[in-house]
């Protein structure tokens, strides 16, 4: 090993403790500060640093005219006040696409529902809104913006991410745009008033990552932040060390463990501090914080949402006929995250730690240079092994 490699060991092992001691202050902050609610009618004002907590309005814009090229619809948000209405989690759904204008098979989720809780205010949020949400420093996770940097599959895993931070900063419903209520779906059930944390279950009985509900800020979330693998993506040691020992590469992440349903699981058996039953359905208290969720079990989810009927086969034109999801794909220009996995957003192929000490201390283009050495070798050699 060269003394060039041992002085870049040394100053990762620095940068690591940097990390961990930024880490420990916030793991061992009181949870009693956390705010239990968060006022969406006005900017709110976080007192330790001086920022500013966006309103919904804001993030999202709430245009009243959107232009969208044929077959796509625009969608609009519906602002409901009194979100509340003595019920624990607000009465507000959180929805995100890459647009506002969508093919009208996807359209149809958000319309039904609005229509099945018309008490309910629903927010759409674009790449810009989420984008908008990213911007926003949080005490709660003041590394939360440099490890975005390691994210590849910006469509998949950067939304993993977004859907718990904006449920976790502003409360309410999250749902895949996919995903819609069936006729059991209302006002007062499956979610019922004094619910702190909601979830149904998806094919594993594995809590559902495309549709939860919660408190704004409430103890479940902020517990659940610090113990994912890498999925929450939040400023804790347990997260950061976890991103390193299941994303080694962050070329090449396990996306279903990485911030994926897998995660997920794992984020909320963390949070209740694995009670027996967990998965089973019904309401389980936590370990921890005296906190508890509703969880409904796969069985009784399918009384109350759906997915849109992706393999039904539809026409596209007079001689082709197509599934509903490539209709989709071919109209909004959005694919499934497993179909980029060829479509390196990241080139770098090593770690996150050693992404972000290479760029922080501009060595970034050494390293590139280092490693097409090491690439041209590689070729060489396969050459030569081929050859023979």
């Amino acid at each position: 090993m060269t003394r060039f490699s041992y002085i870049n060991i040394t100053l990762v092992v620095f940068y690591f403790i940097l990390m961990f001691q930024a880490s420990t202050k916030l793991s061992t902050s009181s949870v009693e500060d956390i705010e239990n609610a968060v006022d969406l009618a006005a900017w709110t004002i976080d007192k330790n640093k001086n920022s500013k907590m966006p309103t919904l309005e804001y993030l999202t814009g709430n245009p009243k005219n959107v232009s969208c090229p044929s077959p796509l619809v625009p969608v609009y948000d519906r602002i409901v006040e009194d979100l509340y209405l003595e019920r624990k989690i607000p009465r507000a759904i959180h929805v995100s696409m890459k647009s506002r204008c969508l093919p009208p098979d996807l359209a149809a989720a958000p319309s039904a529902w609005k229509e099945a809780l018309p008490h309910h205010s629903f927010y759409f949020h674009d790449d810009d809104a989420v984008a908008r949400l990213f911007e926003v420093e949080l005490k709660e996770f003041p590394q939360l913006q440099s490890i975005m940097r390691c994210i590849k599959f910006k469509g998949a895993m950067l939304i993993d991410v977004w859907r718990v931070l904006i449920v976790y900063c502003f409360g309410g419903i999250y749902s895949d745009v996919d995903t819609m209520p069936n006729s059991e779906f209302n006002e007062l059930s499956p979610i019922s008033a004094d619910d702190e944390f909601f979830v149904f279950s998806d094919a594993w009985e594995r809590p559902s990552q495309w549709f939860f509900a919660m408190e704004p800020k409430v103890r479940i979330m902020k517990s659940m932040c610090h113990s994912w693998h890498l999925s929450n993506l939040f400023a804790s040691l347990l997260l950061f060390t976890s991103f390193l020992s299941e994303a080694p590469y962050i070329k090449k992440p396990k996306v279903v463990f990485v911030t994926g349903p897998d995660a997920f699981k794992h984020g909320y058996g963390n949070a209740l501090g694995w009670p027996d039953k967990l998965f089973d359905d019904g309401r389980h208290m936590g370990k921890k914080f005296n906190t508890s969720a509703t969880k409904v079990s796969r069985k009784r989810t399918h009384a109350y949402v759906r997915s849109i009927e992706f393999e039904k086969i539809v026409p596209w034109s007079d001689t082709e006929n197509i599934t509903v999801r490539e209709k989709i794909e071919r109209q909004s220009g959005v694919i499934h995250w497993t179909k980029q996995v060829g479509r390196n957003e990241i080139s770098f192929g090593g770690s996150c730690l050693d992404f972000m000490y290479l760029t922080d201390n501009n060595l970034m283009a050494q390293q590139d240079s280092t490693m097409l050495l090491q690439e041209e070798g590689n070729v060489t050699l396969e050459n030569q092994t081929i050859e023979v």
